[in-house]
């Protein structure tokens, strides 16, 4: 792809990153863009674009880095990988868990409705942590695949240039 294409392709994308971002924030746990797509996931699509192309514009001087220098990265990469995936995964299984918990203990319908609605409120042991005020676990997990999404083209980028070199 030539570079100002993807240098435009970056923007607009980052845009739209900063815009949806903005709108999660004001605009609540129930806000859906023209009712239909809940910001968090924009901001999942455009946040791995822009990180995509942003990795991009590195290509030639990664390309540039010795073979010891891209190995480490790569291990990097990879260390990356392994903390998203389990940091992924938990999401999911807390997610999953708390929802049958509510329908189990407070015997609510299955609905899609209320699998949105469910927060995570830390414990007053993790008081040490930044993170630490109730989140929705959409919102948590779509990072978390956001994360781990990141990490992976990271490690497939690094690949990539090292089998080019």
């Amino acid at each position: 792809m030539p570079f100002k294409m993807s240098k435009t392709l970056f923007f607009i994308s980052l845009a739209i990153f900063l815009a949806s971002t903005l709108l999660h924030l004001i605009g609540g746990l129930g806000y859906e863009i023209f009712g239909y797509v809940k910001p968090i996931t924009i901001i999942q699509l455009s946040g791995f674009a822009s990180f995509a192309l942003f990795l991009g514009f590195f290509r030639k001087a990664a390309s540039r880095l010795d073979k010891v220098m891209l190995n480490a990265l790569i291990v990097i990469a990879f260390m990356l990988v392994m903390g998203t995936l389990f940091e992924m995964l938990w999401s999911f299984g807390y997610w999953f868990s708390t929802y049958e918990l509510e329908i189990t203990l407070k015997g609510l319908p299955q609905s899609s409705e209320i699998l949105d609605e469910v927060v995570y409120i830390p414990s007053s042991l993790n008081n040490r942590i930044v993170w630490n005020e109730e989140t929705s676990l959409n919102t948590s997990a779509k990072l978390c695949t956001l994360s781990f999404m990141m990490s992976v083209y990271l490690l497939v980028f690094l690949r990539d240039v090292k089998h080019k070199i």
